[in-house]
């Protein structure tokens, strides 16, 4: 079952904290984060699903937009010419 993420907003104070570093290789639970942000990121690009659930359409996340003070994003841009995905943890 996909993980369901919540966005946090803008007012949280989480926004303000300091991001931690991730280890890689990435763990499990890091790597099921990340592919429910690329999932979240597609449904987002979907008008009809967007419209629906009341969500803007994004090409890119990170982790603490999620509640998680760690220093990963996911990206995704679609063009007509291909797709484009990120995934950038920091090393240590």
């Amino acid at each position: 079952m996909p993980m369901k993420l919540k966005i946090v907003k803008d007012s949280n104070p989480i926004m303000k904290k300091k991001s931690l570093p991730v280890a890689l290789p990435l763990s499990k639970e890091d790597k099921d984060t990340l592919d429910a942000m690329l999932d979240y990121l597609k449904l987002s690009q979907d008008d009809e699903y967007a419209k629906k659930h009341n969500i803007r359409a994004g090409i890119g996340m990170a982790a603490f937009q999620i509640g998680l003070l760690k220093r990963t994003a996911r990206g995704r841009m679609v063009t007509d010419l291909a797709y484009l995905h990120l995934n950038i943890p920091k090393k240590n």
